[in-house]
């Protein structure tokens, strides 16, 4: 699945291109036996997680990262100017489906 963001809002910081989700958007969900980052490396085996990973920096939030690690291995968001470490996430996503033409 790509992960193509509309907007979106919360209380872990702003969104901006190199923050959270939008340094995510566009990119392909990768996991440890589907590899579909633009690292040369593989950022689901090196995060011990699948996520929207993007290039040699993978992520910029990892949200299905381990909890009980607090360093960007684990559970962590990166705001625009440091990383934030929060001890749960809420995530909601919603297919929208193309309209049908009469």
């Amino acid at each position: 699945y790509r992960l193509r963001l509309g907007s979106y809002s919360g209380t872990i910081g702003e969104a901006n291109s190199n923050s959270g989700l939008t340094f995510s958007n566009n990119q392909q969900f990768s996991t440890f036996d589907r590899d579909n980052d633009r690292y040369s490396g593989h950022c689901a085996v090196k995060y011990h997680g699948a996520w929207w990973y993007n290039n040699n920096y993978c992520h910029r939030s990892n949200l299905n990262g381990n909890m009980s690690v607090k360093t960007s291995l684990g559970l962590s968001w990166y705001d625009g100017s440091r990383w934030k470490y929060p001890d749960y996430t809420e995530m909601k996503v919603r297919k929208i489906r193309p309209s049908t033409s009469s």
